[in-house]
């Protein structure tokens, strides 16, 4: 099968809400009111992915991430797998409690791109006090464990940390933890600049990036704010 260049494919990024539910009570999330009255149990169902799907072959990257928690889908890896079938570039974001051992063997195997794990503070006192549910240390046993497994650069390991008028004191630490993380793993570690950069579009170029809800709802670029029904592009 003949596939795009992934340069010159139409979306150049689709977020994909697989999950709005999620295993963590964290004391900042927007979205917990949303989760009481979510359709589906705020699980993506397979007739929204599927009509994802059937445009795989114009998405350079999918991105399995938005208001929960990824690996609470039962499908997300067949998912993934898919999208990698078709040559697309894939990762998701995850608060990292539920990757466990297969978890991590089936993400080697897949060849997932990327990684991106939520940690909000460099100690556990912090860290528990604000991702209610988690624990720290297995949190960062499981990075650990993928970090070990991970060969020629993939997955990409990626930290989000939010800053907060609880967590700020603890980011530098945080940088410092990633930076020796990295070098006893052999693993290039960058940051980005803090101080404000002004660009004439940002990173998710907002004409070429989507945004696909759980439930089949999307965020378009041509009008702000707005949201339709998931269609064939």
């Amino acid at each position: 099968m003949n596939h795009t260049p992934l340069g010159k494919r139409r979306w150049q990024l689709v977020q994909v809400e697989i999950s709005i539910a999620c295993n963590l009570e964290c004391v900042m999330c927007p979205w917990t009111c949303e989760r009481e009255c979510a359709r589906h149990e705020g699980l993506m169902p397979e007739s929204v992915w599927r009509a994802i799907a059937l445009h795989l072959d114009r998405i350079a990257s999918l991105d399995f991430g938005g208001g929960g928690e990824p690996l609470l889908h039962a499908g997300l890896f067949d998912r993934m797998a898919e999208a990698k079938a078709a040559k697309c570039r894939v990762g998701f974001l995850t608060n990292g409690t539920l990757m466990d051992v297969d978890a991590v063997e089936t993400i080697l195997e897949i060849g997932v791109d990327w990684v991106a794990v939520s940690i909000d503070g460099a100690t556990a006192e912090v860290y528990e006090s604000i991702r209610k549910g988690a624990k720290f240390e297995t949190v960062c046993g499981n990075i650990e464990r993928l970090a070990a497994r991970r060969s020629e650069g993939r997955p990409r390991l990626m930290i989000n940390f939010l800053m907060m008028p609880a967590t700020i004191h603890e980011l530098r630490r945080t940088v410092r933890r990633a930076r020796r993380f990295g070098e006893k793993f052999g693993i290039e570690v960058t940051q980005p600049w803090f101080q404000p950069e002004e660009k004439p579009v940002c990173d998710q170029d907002p004409r070429t990036a989507l945004f696909v809800r759980y439930d089949g709802k999307m965020a378009l670029h041509q009008s702000r704010h707005r949201r339709a029904e998931f269609v064939p592009w």
